[in-house]
């Protein structure tokens, strides 16, 4: 996964020191925000239970737009890091479990009113979800799971925010799926909720 998140880091720092004519026509982003699994339950529900209780979840990402001239239609690539973790007590025993997702893919935003300062858009993704081994860490002793690949998708909304010439910031909600091919026989669509936070310069 490490050399997967080099790679792509590589491949932005190529398009921001592309020359002038060409970065006109992109705007990279860094941000971040919150990643609320919604499903399966067993991710969902407390430890307590004998469940993962991922709560304390976020994201961290990357993320670059193509700014076709006279186009309602903004293609865009990201990369999206998702952190999972859990703690708590099952039996009286403390148990920590995490799972890490590296997403990327293209998104394509459908901008519907062109505002001087406020853009509001609606967006589709398609993405390859690579899941981390899921660890549970129980009284001292460490379990896993495989990691594994899917392919899935986003719908969403979001807007574009000018504060200065040259910086917006883009402010987003996806309703994703991050395994919506490849799944394990018995294994549950993993469902999640976005809040996104990116700065475009």
């Amino acid at each position: 996964m490490r050399k997967s998140i080099i790679f792509i880091c590589g491949i932005f720092i190529f398009i921001l020191f592309s020359s002038v004519s060409f970065a006109q026509l992109i705007q990279l982003g860094l941000g971040g925000g919150l990643t609320d699994i919604t499903s399966p339950s067993i991710f969902k529900g407390s430890i307590a239970n004998a469940d993962y209780g991922f709560s304390d979840n976020y994201h961290f990402t990357i993320m670059a737009k193509i700014n076709i001239p006279f186009s309602p239609v903004t293609p865009a690539a990201f990369l999206d890091y998702h952190i999972l973790r859990g703690s708590g007590t099952y039996n009286d025993t403390s148990v920590n479990t995490s799972l890490y997702i590296l997403s990327f893919g293209a998104e394509a935003e459908y901008f519907l009113l062109p505002l001087p300062f406020i853009k509001p858009y609606i967006l589709v993704d398609l993405s390859s979800n690579t899941f981390s081994q899921l660890e549970l860490d129980i009284a001292d002793n460490s379990y896993v799971q495989l990691s594994h690949t899917n392919i899935g998708g986003a719908v969403g909304i979001g807007t574009e925010i000018t504060f200065l010439p040259k910086i917006d910031f883009d402010i987003s909600a996806k309703y994703n799926v991050y395994n919506l091919t490849g799944r394990l026989s018995g294994e549950e669509m993993v469902k999640a909720l976005t809040i996104n936070v990116v700065m475009l310069f």
